[in-house]
């Protein structure tokens, strides 16, 4: 195979492979091969569609909610769809003998290639290859390139060009398969085929149209019909080049689409497939100048790493700034498309420091849905804003009300009513946002109020004590599902204290120092200064339960006091096993920890807790966290490096990194865990490259595992782009300006240093390792 693309294909450390066809992990391998660009999504499916195989087109923000419980995202018509028939017998991987099949995913240009060899009936053999990509250069554009040949006898072969309509979203529990859409128009003209389809409630018009391009027996014309017939030699090759476009009524009009449309794919069909898969490669291999992360020492590690790069980089957009990323991006209907903390807290941080711009949208489209997070605190008889558990496209909450658990049975889903730390979350990436760029005009435009009205819902959410002279959270759910409706659940309320605190001193420093910002948005959100004082006033009395003879932190209050279960078993991957002969509805009794909670508040809020306090805490929860979540392996590595247990580290960054590639969450073929993909980058930079943001500066104290020879890899701060280089005995940093020339302040190993743009500085380090 790779000689056939070795033109084209980038290096094996780029490469993931598909070696053979198994049809038990044939949709898990559809999620792993999803070519995408933020605004489309387009699942690895085999191109004749075989059977069982789960399509899907995802245009980013098209939901739809029909028959669903709640909305959900749309399955769209799907253009990567070529049937080839040889007298009778499709040419199809599971209707075919098949003597080899391969396929290969060149993360570095957003390319999927494929070579198979299958036979018909009468063991006439057919060479098929393949090459497509999602451009990243115009977002409405994909294309492919089929060649087959005929290496046994001559054939008639008929070739069907289709956008495939009978596409339909997955089922869940009682709704069964669901179409979101119908067709409204369907025509055919001069070797164009359009279908617009209009989905069922929000009246979304989806319109696609393709191109199909012949070559053989040194002729090349476009297509003649949508189906029809080509006699081949034996030993001839046929190539089907198919260029496809699609747009939305969400960015244009209505009565614009079907020709814009249509004059696009006119347009870049006319281009040609070499032009197109040139721009291709020199655009996506752009998006790997700010984002590639190299380190020696572990292969595997290494690929796998890019691969979960290469999946944040087809899942952001810098476009638009209505829509966000789902838990599972445009690569599946798992969550089906919704919005998470995931993204603020695990995936928002490599957009920060990566490509600024896709965080800042992230974050406008929750601007742009504060007033909805407001209507839902009030129909709580809360103030402020409380953002959904669940978002779609309305910024209403999605959450559906019955769920499939860990063992199978169906329950009732109430994270809605409880995990309402997801408010801090937010208001904690934006934050971050502003103290990494320095935005001020984000901060003036859009952050400010967010923080505001969200320091607003956690005044209104506390309790106050009066016996103990403190505020409490009561009837909350931390990001350990395990255990609904607690009183001071330490996660939440730590999240709220930080979030009250740093609104506060936001507010104050806009009445001191800019009063004509304050009296801007006290205007518009009739913020008293008294307020400000009021959500000081409770930061510093706000309950964190914290055990006075140990130092450990208590998850919520009254968790100590709950049955303790020993972890016995462990998996291949080292991962705590769930205690066989307890039921799962039981799991509440217990201090059994679904994922990171109180130990969560150590890593995003570092400098509030002392070191014995992150050793004791973090050394109770480690023999009682169960880790059935993809979001807590990668961060569990960066705090046993923090406790000085490198080899775990290490143990649970592995799981974390190959939670899809590897297959280590068994729902792969629902769609990636954007999740863990931002653990993983997270592990290595936060991790073992020691990058902390202390006040007004990066901070760096690298732990490189022993077998790693080097680490690099780049960041964004505040104007200047710093290429880090670490190995086992220094720490060498390069200062590029991009808009701030002004010298940089950085610590390094506990000392702090300037380094001018345009320089370098190195750091060596005293110890023997790093």
């Amino acid at each position: 195979m790779k000689p056939f693309f070795k033109n084209i294909l980038s290096p094996d450390e780029w490469l993931i492979h598909e070696k053979g066809f198994d049809a038990s992990i044939m949709q898990e391998r559809e999620s792993l091969f999803t070519l995408g660009n933020g605004y489309m999504g387009s699942r690895g499916v085999l191109e004749e569609i075989p059977f069982d195989t789960a399509q899907g087109t995802y245009i980013a923000g098209v939901f739809d909610k029909s028959i669903s419980q709640v909305s959900e995202i749309v399955n769209a018509p799907n253009p990567v769809d070529l049937r080839i028939i040889a007298e009778g017998e499709k040419i199809d991987i599971r209707g075919m003998y098949l003597h080899e099949h391969n396929r290969i995913l060149d993360m570095k240009n957003g390319l999927l290639a494929r070579h198979t060899v299958l036979a018909n009936s009468r063991k006439e053999r057919f060479d098929y290859k393949s090459l497509r990509f999602i451009s990243s250069d115009h977002r409405q554009l994909g294309a492919m390139r089929i060649w087959i040949t005929l290496l046994d006898a001559p054939i008639i072969l008929t070739i069907q060009d289709n956008i495939n309509t009978s596409v339909r979203n997955k089922g869940v529990l009682t709704e069964g398969r669901k179409k979101h859409f119908q067709v409204s128009e369907v025509r055919s003209e001069k070797s164009i085929n359009y279908v617009c389809a209009k989905t069922q409630d929000t009246s979304i018009l989806l319109a696609c149209a393709t191109h199909l391009t012949v070559s053989h027996s040194n002729r090349e014309y476009s297509a003649p019909d949508q189906s029809f017939d080509i006699r081949l030699k034996k030993g001839e090759t046929l190539v089907l080049t198919k260029v496809f476009y699609g747009r939305t009524s969400r960015h244009l009009s209505r009565r614009l689409l079907r020709d814009r449309t249509i004059k696009s794919v006119r347009k870049y069909s006319k281009l040609g497939f070499d032009r197109l898969l040139s721009r291709q490669k020199k655009t996506f291999s752009k998006l790997w100048q700010f984002s590639d992360i190299k380190f020696s020492g572990d292969r595997d590690a290494q690929k796998t790493l890019r691969f979960n790069i290469y999946h944040m980089l087809i899942a952001g957009n810098s476009y638009d700034n209505d829509i966000s990323i789902g838990a599972r991006a445009l690569t599946g209907e798992g969550y089906r498309g919704h919005v998470f903390w995931d993204t603020e807290i695990f995936l928002l941080p490599f957009y920060i420091y990566a490509f600024p711009k896709i965080a800042k949208n992230l974050l406008i489209y929750r601007y742009n849905r504060l007033d909805a997070a407001r209507g839902i605190a009030k129909k709580k008889k809360f103030k402020g804003a409380l953002f959904p558990w669940e978002s779609a496209d309305t910024g209403e909450d999605e959450t559906p009300q019955w769920h499939k658990d860990l063992d199978g049975t169906i329950v009732e889903i109430s994270t809605q009513d409880y995990e309402h730390h997801i408010v801090a979350d937010i208001a904690y990436g934006l934050w971050h946002y502003y103290i990494v760029t320095g935005d001020k005009n984000f901060m003036n435009q859009y952050g400010a109020e967010m923080l505001f009205e969200t320091a607003r819902f956690w005044a209104s959410r506390v309790k106050k004590n009066k016996q103990d002279k403190r505020f409490e959270i009561h009837s909350v759910m931390g990001p350990d599902e395990f255990h609904p409706d607690v009183n001071n659940n330490a996660y939440t309320n730590g999240m709220a204290q930080w979030n009250l605190k740093v609104a506060a001193e936001l507010c104050s420093d806009f009445i001191k120092k800019h009063p004509a910002r304050f009296k801007v948005i006290s205007a518009k959100i009739g913020l008293k200064p008294n307020e400000c004082k009021q959500w000081a006033n409770i930061s510093d009395k706000l309950y964190i339960p914290v055990s006075k003879r140990n130092k450990v932190i208590e998850e919520f209050e009254g968790y100590f006091k709950k049955k303790d279960v020993a972890i016995r078993t462990f998996d291949k991957y080292f991962m705590p096993e769930f205690p066989p002969n307890l039921p799962l509805s039981k799991v509440g009794q217990t201090q059994l920890v679904k994922q990171l909670d109180a130990c969560m508040l150590l890593y995003l809020l570092s400098d509030k807790f002392d070191s014995e306090t992150l050793e004791s805490t973090h050394a109770y929860y480690e023999k009682r966290t169960v880790h059935k979540s993809s979001l807590s392996p990668s961060i569990n590595a960066i705090i046993n490096l923090r406790t000085g247990n490198a080899m775990r580290a290490y143990q649970y960054f592995l799981c974390g990194l190959g939670a899809d590639l590897k297959m280590n969450q068994s729902n792969v073929s629902e769609g990636i865990h954007v999740a863990s993909l931002g653990g993983s980058w997270q592990a290595v930079v936060n991790g073992f490259g020691g990058m902390r943001v202390k006040d007004e500066y990066l901070s760096f104290k690298p732990q490189l595992p022993e077998y790693w020879r080097d680490l690099e890899f780049c960041l964004n701060w505040r104007g200047k782009q710093l290429n880090i280089r670490i190995t086992h005995k220094y720490i060498r940093i390069n200062v590029k300006a991009l808009k701030n020339k002004r010298p940089l302040k950085v610590e390094i190993f506990d000392d702090l240093y300037t380094i001018i743009p345009g320089r370098s500085i190195v750091v060596p380090k005293k110890d023997k390792k790093c």
